[in-house]
């Protein structure tokens, strides 16, 4: 199925609906844990800047049209998100996009993080109030990268693990679960393979 297909009703939805921001309002509405099996392995990492790192490795395996980035800028970082097989994606996505990632900044540091700014690849609508609603931090309109600016210092916070609803930590077993020797290839390693289709891995077994 074309990538065009299924980005297209986002578009006419946002429309229909005569609500400009409708991806701001579904993105304030989720973060990490919307990534499910994903968003646990981000959560059990050591740091912020480990997270989304482990991120950045994995996502671009199970993708077809965009790509998780990050790209240094003097002292702080930037999670970028690009659609590469679809750019005329619309602003829809774009907001979508920031509003998650704004929330996984706070989420995943229990609140003791937030974004420097959110650079757009959108113009600037008439009314920004939404933006500065969802995403509570300085949104930069008409940029090269639709990004969440994070800095050097909440990039190397220690990350509390994800939390059941009992109270206890559960990282380490998640840890365990995932059969990690290391962040790069224990980790993101096992998701990936754990994700390959089953032919995929029968061949990766008899290796």
């Amino acid at each position: 199925m074309s990538l065009s297909r299924p980005l297209r009703p986002r578009r006419a939805v946002g429309h229909l609906a005569r609500c400009p921001h409708l991806g701001l309002l579904v993105g304030a509405r989720n973060d990490h844990r919307a990534l499910g099996p994903i968003g646990e392995m981000m959560a059990s990492a050591p740091t912020l800047g480990d997270a989304f790192r482990d991120y950045v490795g994995l996502q671009i395996s199970y993708s077809r049209g965009a790509m998780v980035y990050l790209q240094n800028i003097g002292d702080d970082t930037l999670l970028g998100y690009g659609l590469y097989a679809f750019p005329g994606a619309g602003r829809q996505i774009n907001d979508l996009v920031l509003a998650i990632g704004c929330n996984m900044v706070r989420s995943l540091t229990g609140g003791r993080a937030d974004p420097l700014s959110t650079p757009a690849s959108v113009g600037q609508p008439i009314n920004i109030a939404p933006y500065r609603s969802a995403l509570k931090t300085t949104t930069l309109f008409d940029q090269e990268h639709t990004a969440v600016e994070v800095s050097a210092r909440d990039m190397a916070l220690p990350l509390p693990g994800p939390i059941r609803r009992d109270g206890c930590n559960f990282a380490p077993a998640s840890r365990r679960r995932c059969g990690a020797t290391s962040r790069t290839t224990g980790i993101v390693g096992a998701f990936q393979f754990s994700m390959m289709p089953p032919a995929s891995l029968f061949t990766a077994r008899r290796k």
